[in-house]
């Protein structure tokens, strides 16, 4: 019977400490703000016959996804995108931001990968 009502509280406290992490991702997630953009381009190159320079038709098309997700300190930022020419393509993904800000005390503190371009000095205590 104890052994019964051991598992019993057990599985209790688990319960409880699962609904409450939900909640807490919960309101979490609702803090987030997603944000998401498409880039589409694509050519089409005429070929000459010129005895220098001879070149062939071609055709090119660059695409490229850009999400990023912020709140809570929290920042992530990454493109993913695929160019193809002729007959042959390459694809690529780049993580361009992926940091946790912070502050204790007096001190702000950023961990993890940040862009520091375009930010202006007083920028930094975001």
């Amino acid at each position: 019977m104890k052994i019964i009502l051991g598992v019993i509280c057990k599985i209790y406290v688990l319960f409880v400490m699962v609904i409450s992490s939900v909640s807490e991702a919960k309101q979490f997630t609702e803090k987030l703000q997603f944000d998401s953009q498409i880039r589409i381009n694509g050519q089409n190159i005429k070929g000459t016959n010129q005895a220098i320079f001879a070149t062939k038709n071609t055709s090119s098309l660059f695409s490229a996804l850009d999400v990023s997700l912020e709140g809570e300190g929290l920042r992530f930022a990454a493109t993913a995108n695929v160019y193809k020419e002729g007959g042959t393509s390459e694809t690529d993904f780049t993580i361009s931001e992926a940091f946790y800000d912070f502050s204790t005390e007096n001190w702000f503190l950023s961990v993890g990968k940040r862009s520091l371009i375009g930010m202006l000095p007083m920028d930094l205590d975001h």
